[in-house]
């Protein structure tokens, strides 16, 4: 055990290389070794084209523990993919400042494990923070995919490495380890060589059935080693044994030891997430308003006995009722916009998972998203809940 000064000393060393309120934990893993967590959070939705709104929640402690699958489920339009985008942050959430908590833990090489105040770097905008945790602790798997249609399936996957800095003989390593992994290769057959029989790793990804661009999507997500790995449907284009065999895969590759990641997943299949999740996430619409919570978080026993993760489920004290809506008058909304556009001309775009309605931030006065991914913004679906 480190000394009392000893450890100040690091810990004030880490806040000057890293920002304000980021920790050096110096190797301290507890049994409750959270990897991300966030409390109070309440989104606001705005439709400029119909004049409605839609709030999600996140009243009580909501923790992602290190090593862990979790499964989100709900029905369509309850905020599923909004708490997605959030918990990785390619969207600004409305109101920092009301958050109790929003934290992330993730382990640097070596073995350190330093904690990021996501509510503080996000309140003083420090975007090129932001940044860096995205590009470097996050991985995404969206229903869409996403590759880049330039470039080969062997590319793709490699991007998040090079992105990274992680060139040469180490970055294609990995990407065969991912091809193999993902069953990403072609046999050979007589006359061939290695080359031609394997190429499908060698295709451009608009030749590549449904399933094997999930695939690729996948293997991509996880390539640089992540913290967190977020998937919408992993499982949409692919048939019953190659969706659960990519799933063993990914839980295999992503949450072991090594790994010290976690992996978040929206699904409707409950069997799936029974089989995989060691804790579930449900959501549902609010009755009588227009706003989704979640409402149960449910440890896994058949996934959590394994000895891999124990889950704790917190219970927090429900937040103060939201504020009132500032005035329609105080909003500035384009004559003609269409339904759930970006009220916020500043926002950039986020790559939706399709299943849920294209919605959009209320603007805040002089508020900035921090958000840079080249993608559009997630949707949930208009026709439930009505919004």
């Amino acid at each position: 055990m480190l000394g009392t000064a000893r450890r100040d000393n690091l810990q004030s060393l880490a806040i000057l290389r890293h920002g304000p309120r980021i920790t050096n934990l110096m190797n301290h893993l507890s049994h409750d070794d959270p990897v991300l967590e966030i409390e109070g959070l309440e989104q606001h939705l705005y439709d400029p084209a119909r004049g409605e709104r839609f709030v999600v929640h996140v009243r009580q402690r909501l923790s992602i523990q290190r090593g862990s699958v979790v499964a989100l489920l709900g029905p369509s339009g309850c905020g599923k993919t909004t708490l997605l985008t959030i918990l990785g942050m390619l969207r600004h959430p409305s109101h920092p400042e009301k958050l109790a908590r929003f934290r992330m833990r993730p382990r640097r090489t070596g073995g350190d494990i330093f904690e990021y105040d996501l509510k503080e770097i996000l309140l003083q905008k420090q975007r090129r923070t932001i940044e860096q945790l995205r590009r470097e602790q996050i991985g995404f798997a969206l229903q869409s995919g996403e590759l880049l249609p330039a470039l080969t399936v062997r590319e793709n996957i490699a991007v998040p490495l090079r992105l990274n800095g992680i060139t040469g003989a180490a970055c294609w390593q990995r990407v065969q380890e991912l091809l193999d992994a993902f069953q990403l290769r072609r046999p050979t057959t007589n006359g061939e060589t290695a080359r031609s029989g394997s190429r499908l790793e060698y295709s451009r990804v608009n030749k590549l059935s449904g399933g094997e661009y999930q695939r690729v999507a996948l293997a991509r997500a996880i390539a640089h080693h992540p913290t967190l790995v977020f998937v919408d449907e992993p499982t949409a284009a692919l048939n019953r044994e190659l969706a659960w065999g990519a799933l063993e895969q990914l839980r295999a590759l992503q949450t072991s030891t090594e790994a010290h990641g976690a992996t978040i997943m929206i699904t409707h299949d409950e069997e799936l997430a029974c089989a995989f999740a060691d804790m579930i996430v449900r959501m549902a619409p609010v009755k009588g308003e227009s706003a989704g919570e979640v409402v149960a978080l449910e440890p896994n026993q058949a996934t959590c006995g394994n000895g891999r993760v124990t889950v704790s489920v917190a219970e927090s004290p429900l937040p103060p009722p939201p504020e009132p809506h500032p005035p329609e008058d105080s909003l500035t909304l384009p004559e003609e916009a269409p339904v759930f556009t970006a009220a916020d001309p500043a926002t950039p775009p986020v790559t939706p998972p399709t299943e849920e309605p294209k919605v959009a931030s209320e603007p805040e006065p002089g508020e900035n998203d921090l958000s840079t991914a080249p993608a559009q913004e997630n949707a949930e679906p208009r026709e439930e809940p009505s919004v």
